[in-house]
């Protein structure tokens, strides 16, 4: 999806973009929400981009590797271990800052360790 992003932006395609914001637009409201939510009104723009683009990157590296993805127990888990750390980032003064960069994180290993597990490497 980035790399179709980013191929329809170089085009000046902007057709293109308003069609994605206007068939997504639950999705849109949804993001906007959860990221003005964990940044508490403080830089939601640049936490939704953020969250859009992880959105993506994950999405595409799950395509790349022939991971699983989508499925209800890594669903569970990373949901599970989402909330656990983002609770406990945002409790702390220090890591705060850096909510967006633990959240990555934490998407990708959750990511890799569930693979690894499916595929009997761990």
């Amino acid at each position: 999806m980035f790399l179709e992003f980013a191929y329809n932006m170089l085009n000046l395609n902007f057709s293109w973009l308003f069609e994605l914001v206007m068939y997504n637009l639950h999705y849109l409201f949804g993001f906007v929400l959860l990221t003005y939510y964990f940044t508490e009104g403080k830089n939601t723009l640049r936490g939704f981009i953020v969250l859009i683009f992880e959105i993506w990157a994950v999405l595409g590296w799950i395509d790349i590797f022939g991971w699983i993805g989508l499925v209800g127990g890594f669903l569970a888990l990373n949901y599970i271990v989402k909330v656990a750390l983002l609770t406990f980032i945002m409790d702390d003064p220090k890591l705060a800052p850096k909510l967006y960069w633990v959240n990555e994180i934490s998407a990708f290993t959750v990511l890799a360790l569930y693979n690894f597990y499916a595929m009997g490497y761990i």
